[in-house]
């Protein structure tokens, strides 16, 4: 997590976080939740801290608060700063703005400023501006009133000094922008606004912040369809469909839907790992009834908490009186949370 090429992106989803930083996330997350992870920074402790809305990184920070009581220890933390410093600069090449101020020692209780007005001695600043993010490093000696004169918080009265190291890194974009859209992906909880401008031709006449939209479509060789759900001019549900019946209930038809369910269930075994639940039944289509009007499961496999979210892959013959009526083939994801399954 120290290299700076490694850090996650704004804007990327849960499931690409637990991608890109296996071993971060909790087993749960929350739709809108913030996660903090302890890290050494060469010699600087601190927490990473990771926050989420509408399932998507929105912002990443580090902090540092540190016990700076000597020259000692202020030359140790102020030499891992640089390092840190260097390191972003490897990582992301020269910085924007970079500020170096003289690397003198403070008492925190009593710093003796040159200029008494004065409220913050910077160490360390540096900015890189890189495809909309923003990165910022700063490690200063900062007063409780350099940013608000008044102290508002405490009192006109009462004033400390803490040293400071802190990281930020931010996406200056829309949420839309910020949408994982790539190939076509959408995610549970996009507002309709960003999906209508990503999908223009399912909204003819106009959008509305709760109704139900759709689309025929193609997906690994399978006609259907998608349907979208929008509650609150939000994306809560989103389904795909297949539906043959007689004379498209043959083994040409089961087989296509079969392999389809197959492809699915893998690329989603790569995406969320081992399902919750699988079943598979028969490999070919089954002629001879043995129970009238029921439904066999053909393949079948769930994901109960794909970042808190439900997936399930499900494709089924149903069985008539005397011989198999129908063809169901079945992708869905249910709950608020994130997840871009298809297009």
């Amino acid at each position: 997590m120290a290299q700076p090429n490694s850090l996650p992106r704004n804007g990327m989803s849960i499931s690409e976080f637990r991608q890109a930083m296996p071993g971060i996330l909790p087993d749960t997350i929350l739709y809108n939740d913030n996660v903090l992870l302890m890290e050494n920074l060469y010699q600087i402790d601190g927490n990473w801290a990771f926050s989420f809305r509408d399932g998507l990184l929105m912002q990443i920070f580090f902090a540092n608060n540190p016990q700076v009581d000597s020259p000692k220890i202020f030359q140790t933390w102020l030499s891992s700063a640089k390092l840190v410093v260097d390191d972003f600069k490897r990582g992301f090449g020269a910085p924007a703005t970079h500020v170096q101020g003289e690397a003198k020692y403070f008492d925190a209780n009593r710093p003796n400023f040159t200029n008494p007005a004065q409220r913050r001695h910077v160490y360390q600043e540096a900015t890189w501006s890189i495809a909309g993010t923003e990165i910022r490093i700063i490690c200063e000696l900062k007063s409780n009133r350099a940013d608000d004169p008044l102290d508002t918080q405490y009192g006109d009265s009462y004033e400390y000094w803490n040293y400071d190291f802190r990281i930020d890194i931010e996406t200056n974009t829309t949420p839309a922008a910020n949408a994982p859209l790539i190939n076509g992906r959408f995610y549970l909880g996009m507002p309709i606004d960003a999906f209508s401008a990503r999908f223009p031709d399912l909204f003819p006449h106009g959008t509305a912040p709760s109704g139900q939209w759709g689309k025929s479509a193609e997906w690994h060789g399978l006609q259907g369809a998608w349907s979208y759900i929008f509650m609150h001019g939000k994306l809560v549900q989103s389904q795909f469909n297949a539906y043959f019946q007689n004379p498209q209930v043959n083994e040409t038809t089961f087989q296509t839907c079969r392999k389809a369910a197959l492809a699915i269930i893998n690329d989603f075994k790569n995406s969320y790992g081992k399902p919750n639940e699988t079943n598979s039944g028969p490999i070919k289509l089954v002629t001879s009834i043995r129970k009238k009007n029921t439904y066999q499961e053909v393949e079948t496999a769930q994901w109960n908490a794909v970042d808190g979210m439900r997936i399930r892959v499900e494709f089924q013959q149903f069985d008539g009186e005397s011989q198999p009526e129908a063809l169901l083939f079945t992708v869905s994801g249910t709950d608020r949370i994130f997840a871009g399954i298809g297009d």
